[in-house]
């Protein structure tokens, strides 16, 4: 591109003081009347040309102007409009590869912005299956909502806004991580299997790593953790810390909804009931009221409330009546 030809040759003078005033009005002319597009080509070029070598160059070139400030510049005989020039050269100097840094990133993240945000959303009793451009396939549990911007999938990081429950399968990609923010927490990967629980109004967050490595962080306390396969991470969603420990037995627990399970193990009765309250829609209503603190360990089904009335009456010998969302237990009737 001739136009970026031009603009690096004249950057590259204006770099080493070797620009005439003609050739610094050029640069000028050029930057104005350039696209975004060749801008972006050639703050890019010129961040990625930045090496050790032209860094101790900026550090040469800064201390020799110094040096000749202390020979030239005297306030007996210059005056205040000549040293103001001096200086202004000087920052001119040492600004423009910072100002040429902060220009990049800015045109970096307002190119962002101005990217297609995609969402993808589920309802009580809904489950979805999406792959992302990147070749990520996500199933999305009931009432999850996911989002995305479709320029991080093609910039230096693929990420995501995420709350809800999911399971992810990341494509492994070594050069861009794939990053889900949520509330109070972020987890970064490259390529793996997990399932993240993150709701908005639960106290906690659990990640649970099937494979490959995940860091995991909280913003609140600045704390990581790195999980590896089998492990389980809790994040506090109030004070920010994370506790992380082997969980190889639970994992088929952890992944029963994607199965249209609900696994119960040592469970109470009554957070038994309220699960399946929740998961339904339902309310239990009880004539005869068996032990609340009795354990429960077993699996239920998600998507068949019948079913899971049956075991609660041959578990507790109980009787259930199912009417306009209300159950009603009574005990059962002696024959």
């Amino acid at each position: 591109n001739k136009k970026l030809h031009t603009m690096t040759l004249l950057q590259d003078k204006y770099r080493s003081q070797r620009i005439t005033t003609d050739e610094l009005s050029k640069l000028r002319e050029e930057i104005n009347a350039a696209t975004d597009e060749v801008l972006e080509a050639s703050m890019r070029k010129e961040w990625n040309d930045i090496d050790d070598d032209e860094t101790d160059r900026y550090h040469t070139e800064t201390k020799n102007i110094w040096q000749r400030i202390e020979k030239q510049i005297n306030p007996a005989r210059k005056s205040p409009w000549s040293i103001a020039w001096k200086w202004t050269q000087i920052a001119a100097v040492i600004m423009f590869p910072i100002l040429l840094f902060v220009a990049y990133q800015l045109y970096d993240e307002n190119a962002s912005l101005t990217g297609k945000t995609t969402t993808f959303s589920t309802h009580q009793g809904e489950k979805a299956n999406i792959v992302l451009p990147d070749g990520t396939c996500i199933l999305l549990n009931e009432n999850t909502v996911l989002s995305y911007n479709t320029d991080h999938f093609q910039g230096r990081r693929r990420e995501i806004a995420f709350e809800g429950e999911a399971s992810f399968q990341v494509a492994k990609d070594a050069h861009r991580p794939f990053v889900v923010k949520s509330q109070e927490l972020s987890v970064q990967v490259l390529g793996t299997t997990f399932n993240l629980l993150a709701r908005k109004d639960d106290d906690i967050a659990k990640l649970a790593l099937l494979s490959g490595k995940v860091d995991l962080a909280s913003p609140v306390s600045h704390q990581s953790k790195r999980i590896t396969p089998k492990q389980i991470a809790v994040l506090d969603k109030s004070t920010g810390h994370i506790s992380v420990y082997n969980a190889e037995d639970e994992m088929q627990e952890v992944t029963a909804w994607q199965r249209n399970e609900i696994v119960f193990r040592d469970a109470p009765l009554i957070k038994v009931i309220s699960t399946i309250e929740k998961n339904y829609g339902v309310k239990f209503v009880f004539k005869t009221t068996p032990n609340m603190a009795d354990v429960f360990t077993g699996t239920m089904l998600s998507n068949d409330l019948n079913e899971n009335l049956r075991i609660l009456e041959q578990s507790y010998h109980v009787k259930s009546t199912l009417c306009n969302k209300t159950i009603t237990i009574t005990s059962q009737s002696l024959d």
